[in-house]
């Protein structure tokens, strides 16, 4: 559901209108998302290493944010396995700020 969510907000950011279910437009099932996420848990995190995740306390992260997507091929490429990972709440949280500010910057490049 997270990942749903997280693409559905993504095409309403850059005004696009999803018009299929969220794993046909990423070409692998919530199967494959699990056991690809499942890799991660009871491992120490990947960007603080104190904390070992576990599903209670991880949130799916997207090594490059969707946030810098400028299309729709965009925000599906971001959303592949390869960028995805479970890393702790703490950190997820912290970078958040700054997956703002890399935002930000791609906002400000777009405009100069």
């Amino acid at each position: 559901m997270r990942i749903r969510s997280l693409i559905s907000s993504a095409f309403r950011r850059c005004f696009f209108i999803k018009r299929k279910r969220t794993f046909e437009y990423l070409g692998y099932s919530n199967k494959d998302l699990f056991d690809h996420l499942k890799k991660f848990l009871q491992c120490p995190c990947v960007v603080c290493g104190l904390i070992f995740i576990e599903m209670n306390n991880s949130h799916i992260d997207h090594i490059i944010p969707v946030c810098v997507a400028k299309s729709e091929e965009d925000i599906i490429k971001l959303n592949q396995l390869y960028n995805l990972r479970l890393i702790c709440k703490k950190c997820n949280l912290n970078k958040i700020s700054s997956d703002l500010q890399m935002k930000k910057e791609v906002n400000n490049d777009r405009m100069e």
